[in-house]
């Protein structure tokens, strides 16, 4: 018998949830997180260099790419501009704590335990 559409998508929320989970643990990046990398560290070395030019070029043709997939020509111009305008101003990405925080946890299970006398 065919599985039921509901079924279908709670065994499709089961796998994504375990390939996120798996991501995590290995701490391996999401396209997202190198597409936001990216584009902070060619809109950080542009604006460090004062090399606007290049930059403009290719915003330009990410808001051409935008528009071809919907996006509002005006609006996406905008966001643009506030990102580079927050990297004028010294804005730095934030860091994914959660990240960091399954890094440190892996770094202390895998620590020695010494055999001191440390009595508290």
């Amino acid at each position: 018998m065919a599985k039921s559409y509901e079924q279908r998508l709670e065994e499709q929320r089961l796998r994504q949830k375990a390939l996120r989970e798996r991501k995590l643990r290995e701490r391996s990046p999401h396209r997202d997180d190198i597409a936001r990398m990216l584009l902070h560290v060619i809109v950080r070395q542009s604006v460090k260099a004062g090399s606007y030019e290049k930059l403009d070029r290719a915003m330009d043709l990410v808001t051409r790419e935008l528009v071809a997939q919907g996006f509002d020509k005006r609006k996406t111009e905008q966001v643009i501009e506030e990102i580079i305008e927050r990297h004028e101003q010294g804005w730095q990405p934030r860091h994914r704590t959660h990240i960091l925080r399954e890094k440190w946890r892996a770094e202390e299970d895998a620590a020695p335990v010494e055999d001191g006398d440390d009595e508290v």
